[in-house]
């Protein structure tokens, strides 16, 4: 029902106000992860934002400083190792470290990663 919508969203809107900023997937449409959790992936999302000096879109379409809550053991402790190494030695150079998008992967709808002959372009 409309009304028990309303109330839902606007439930969720209160809480908005008193939590700290979501990360956006797209600030211009006020998407969060929480409209679809898939569209925040760990494994592009995390290098994207330790990219970005620690920041992530917020609401108001400009990059702010971001908590990263990674719920899974295997991803965490590698992205906390990241994080302490450019911590004790400075910011990682984009330019000499070079860099692998999975773009191709998805283009060519590989399954996972090293699944079949999508997985290398």
């Amino acid at each position: 029902p409309a009304a028990q919508k309303e109330e839902i969203e606007a439930a969720i809107q209160a809480v908005y106000q008193t939590q700290p900023e979501l990360a956006m997937v797209d600030s211009d449409r006020g998407i969060t992860n929480l409209h679809v959790p898939s569209d925040i992936i760990v494994d592009a999302s995390m290098p994207a934002m330790l990219r970005s000096s620690g920041q992530m879109w917020g609401p108001d379409g400009k990059q702010k400083d971001t908590k990263a809550m990674i719920p899974d053991r295997c991803y965490a402790g590698i992205y906390q190792a990241v994080i302490d190494f450019c911590k004790e030695h400075g910011a990682f150079d984009p330019t000499t470290m070079g860099s692998v998008p999975n773009v191709g992967l998805m283009a060519q709808k590989a399954e996972e990663y090293g699944s079949h002959d999508k997985t290398f372009i």
